[in-house]
């Protein structure tokens, strides 16, 4: 339950610099800063949402008016290929597949409960996986709404935690790795923009 409280670490770490920018340049308050933000977020995903729902909504249209011409295919040209390259007479209803299959498929029903105990517990696994991933999603931004405006403080506090005489030298590898982390989101970024 730790990866909700590391992502919102990273990502005040990767948001601190903006909001930092907007507290010494626009003179805003950290959490007003940290508010903006979110709201900004928001509205972008916000639009995003509008612009993709709308899409899938007549994706989702096209393919139900395409279905009945996908059952027509399937009952003129994919069922009559395999009666005649297997040999094998398909019912036309459920009834009649029933009659033809019953006893089969009771026996082919008592072989499958065993499998279908790993079935149960692959379904047990994804809900749990469902569950963590929609724990990660909601928590992430609660943490990271208390983590932003309070990051000096954080890093403050951490560098209590660092011995002095080792101090200078952490601080000077931390501003290192976090001007090369920097350049490589730039650059990223640049990359992206082009492609």
């Amino acid at each position: 339950m730790l990866t909700p409280v590391a992502a919102a670490l990273l990502l005040s770490y990767l948001l601190d610099p903006f909001v930092t920018w907007l507290e010494r340049r626009l003179r805003v308050p950290r959490w007003l800063g940290t508010a903006l933000l979110f709201v900004a977020t928001l509205v972008f995903i916000t639009a995003v949402l509008l612009l993709v729902v709308p899409l899938m909504v007549r994706e989702l249209h096209s393919f139900a008016e395409a279905v009945p011409g996908y059952t027509t295919k399937i009952s003129n040209v994919v069922l009559p290929w395999v009666e005649k390259t297997f040999r094998v007479q398909i019912p036309n209803t459920v009834h009649g597949f029933a009659d033809k299959f019953g006893d089969d498929l009771r026996d082919l029903a008592s072989k499958a409960m065993g499998p279908l105990g790993g079935v149960a517990g692959k379904v047990v696994r994804s809900a749990a996986s469902f569950f963590a991933t929609l724990m990660l999603m909601l928590l992430t931004p609660i943490f990271m709404f208390y983590f932003l405006p309070n990051f000096p403080a954080i890093r403050q506090g951490a560098d209590g935690l660092i011995p002095r005489r080792y101090l200078g030298w952490v601080r000077e590898t931390a501003l290192e790795v976090d001007r090369a982390l920097a350049a490589w989101i730039a650059a990223f970024s640049l990359v992206r923009a082009r492609s």
